[in-house]
């Protein structure tokens, strides 16, 4: 797992290669190659229904870029 950082330098999660998370079991971001996908949060999927991941920016191994050109998240490595 990577830490993950907003565009503050803030914490906010941590990345498993896949999902970005916040805690442990809240999914914030799905990365999939390039693409970055934000996901629903639990409490707006229980209210209305499935809702699909919406395409929001690009990932280059580091750092996550809106298509406006601001950062998402950047991801580092945490200490083993």
């Amino acid at each position: 797992m990577r830490k993950v950082y907003n565009q503050f330098g803030g914490e906010v999660g941590l990345f498993n290669g896949k999902f970005v998370f916040e805690g442990h079991d809240e999914k914030l971001y799905w990365v999939d190659g390039q693409d970055v996908f934000c996901v629903p949060r639990k409490d707006t999927e229980a209210h209305l229904g499935h809702l699909p991941c919406i395409g929001i920016g690009e990932f280059n191994g580091e750092v996550a870029i809106d298509y406006d050109g601001e950062i998402i998240f950047s991801i580092k490595c945490t200490p083993s």
